[in-house]
């Protein structure tokens, strides 16, 4: 009898735990429905996807807004966005099944595969690495290359490649942090050197259709199939605009994939399960993804991005940091009217998935923030409104600097030539 009684006050307390753990999740997603509006409204974002995956399952896929102001389409589950630069994670992720089989190594030489890369110093040329590709530290500024690729550019990659030798560095060799899109187009070139199929191909392999992620696409030539596809929108002069998308799929490794919220928990399952995907299969083994998630180039501490943090620096295709005690794994994606945000927090076994189609990094930080401290279990601010304040505050800043040049010119002054004489044909390397 007395066990009896133990069985039955055991399976009520469960049933209690069960209950208010349910209850409190739909308080959360109550409370996030409404933070998602306000900032839909605060920032002027059409449309937001969110994907939250926690202990090993999805805990949440949801879309707010509209995919585009001229149809109005709802944003679901599975409406497509450009992620941008969280494409990085995924090359790193190639690069290290590759290591895995043991078909490169980290420290080989790129030379070794691609024998036309060249460097502005010879010495660069042959120490640079197949890590160093990776982690933004050739001793180029930040984005230096990149007008090769944006506005939509005719160039190949190979002829991308060819290029970087005239690029001239700003610091020395693994020094400096300075973001580089252009060598990860290197590193799509080397999985292309040592396997044979396009980085498209080797992705979508091995990774992509390894996950079961049906709606993911390896750049705009895949889009004209898609028919829940979010539109780029750009904010010009307070008025919002529809803008068409622009075809970068030569950036490839550096910034193509499209995805959708749903497809993207199946990826963010993966990498907080170190290679493992939710069925079982090993993409890449731990050891790669303990590789992955170590800072290689020193970002800073203190206060590094939106608040303070103890430490932060650059992996392989992955940002590393410190906030409020837990170890940040994150990026961030960024193309003409489209942003997105993937982080991570392995001791939480939490990932968090904002896609969005305006260019306000404010909406997905919010978002983000708000939804991490919930499952933290620490007191947070409202993101919206400190994040209203701060763009408020720079927009000011921005616009006094501008005031103070267009002060400065003589209202008299004119051009040094006639307008003809600046006519003509100008190269450069």
């Amino acid at each position: 009898m007395k066990k009896m009684r133990l069985i039955k006050t055991f399976l009520l307390t469960l049933l209690f735990l069960t209950f208010t753990f349910s209850q409190q999740n739909k308080e959360f997603i109550s409370k996030l429905d409404t933070l998602a509006e306000k900032t839909r409204e605060a920032f002027n974002v059409p449309g937001i996807s969110v994907a939250i995956v926690k202990d090993s399952t999805v805990f949440l896929v949801k879309g707010y807004g509209v995919t585009d102001i001229t149809s109005e389409n709802r944003v679901t589950p599975e409406t497509v966005f450009g992620i941008a630069s969280n494409t990085k994670a995924f090359t790193a992720a190639g690069l290290a099944i590759l290591v895995d089989e043991k078909k490169l190594k980290w420290d080989d030489k790129v030379i070794d595969y691609l024998p036309e890369f060249e460097t502005y110093d010879p010495y660069v040329t042959r120490e640079f690495t197949i890590k160093d590709l990776l982690v933004h530290h050739s001793g180029l500024t930040g984005g230096y290359g990149d007008l090769m690729l944006w506005p939509a550019s005719d160039f190949t990659r190979s002829e991308i490649i060819e290029r970087i030798k005239y690029l001239k560095p700003k610091y020395s060799f693994r020094t400096r942090f300075g973001y580089s899109n252009i060598h990860y187009i290197v590193a799509g070139e080397v999985i292309r050197a040592v396997t044979g199929k396009s980085w498209e191909d080797f992705t979508r392999e091995r990774i992509v259709k390894a996950l079961d992620m049906k709606n993911t696409y390896m750049g705009v030539s895949e889009l004209p199939q898609v028919k829940n596809l979010a539109k780029p929108h750009v904010e010009l002069e307070k008025k919002l605009i529809q803008i068409e998308i622009e075809n970068t799929d030569v950036t490839g490794p550096a910034a193509t994939i499209y995805s959708t919220a749903g497809d993207i928990t199946n990826w963010m399952l993966t990498q907080l399960n170190n290679g493992t995907s939710p069925d079982g299969k090993e993409i890449f083994s731990s050891e790669r993804s303990y590789e992955m998630w170590t800072p290689v180039t020193v970002l800073g501490g203190k206060r590094n991005g939106d608040f303070p943090s103890a430490f932060s620096g650059y992996g392989l295709g992955w940002g590393i940091r410190e906030y409020k005690g837990n170890r940040i794994i994150s990026h961030t994606g960024g193309l003409p009217g489209m942003v997105s945000k993937i982080t991570l927090i392995p001791e939480q076994k939490l990932g968090i998935a904002i896609f969005t189609n305006q260019q306000s990094g404010s909406a997905f930080n919010a978002l983000t923030y708000f939804i991490m401290e919930h499952f933290f279990n620490k007191p947070h601010e409202d993101y919206v409104e400190t994040y209203k304040t701060r763009n408020e505050m720079r927009e000011n800043r921005i616009n006094k600097r501008i005031e103070n040049i267009f002060n400065s010119v003589k209202k008299e002054s004119k051009p040094s030539l006639e307008l003809k004489k600046y006519a003509g044909t100008y190269t450069d390397d």
